[in-house]
C-alpha cells in the first residue's frame, strides 16, 4: 500500500506506507518526526573521508594498484570511508589501469618496430 500523504507540490506520495502507521510512510509519519529531524540535522556530517596520510597513492605496478583496490574495498565494506570517496578512488584506479595498459602497448609496439627495422622490414 502507498502512503496516503500528499506532497507539497500536490502530488500523492509514492513511498510505501509503514505497517500500522495510519497509511503513512517514514517521511510523512508523525511517529518518526523526531527521527527525521535528527537525521536531517546530522546531514553529511558523518561522511568518512581519508586523511592526508591515507590519501597518498604511489602506484608503480599492477601489484600496487591491486593493494589499493583491496584496501579501498575493505574500507567501503566496513564503513571506514564513504561510498562516494571509494567510488572516486576506484575510478582513479580504472584510469590508471587504462594508462598503464596503453603505456605497455606503446612499449611493445616500439620494440616490434625496432626489430622490424633491424630486419629491414620497415
Amino acid at each position: 500500500m502507498k502512503c496516503s500523504a500528499v506532497k507539497a507540490n500536490g502530488d500523492p506520495c509514492q513511498a510505501d506506507a509503514l505497517p500500522g502507521d495510519e497509511g503513512r510512510c517514514w517521511f510523512h509519519s508523525e511517529k518518526h518526526k523526531a527521527e527525521r529531524l535528527e537525521a536531517s540535522a546530522k546531514g553529511g556530517s558523518h561522511r568518512k573521508v581519508l586523511d592526508d596520510s591515507e590519501a597518498s597513492f604511489d602506484i608503480r605496478s599492477a601489484e600496487d594498484a591491486q593493494k589499493i583496490l583491496v584496501q579501498t574495498m575493505k574500507q567501503i565494506a566496513t564503513g571506514k570511508i564513504d561510498l562516494s570517496v571509494g567510488k572516486t578512488i576506484l575510478s582513479g584506479l580504472e584510469s590508471w589501469r587504462n594508462f598503464f595498459e596503453l603505456t605497455e602497448l606503446e612499449a611493445r609496439l616500439e620494440k616490434l618496430e625496432e626489430a622490424a627495422r633491424q630486419q629491414g622490414g620497415i
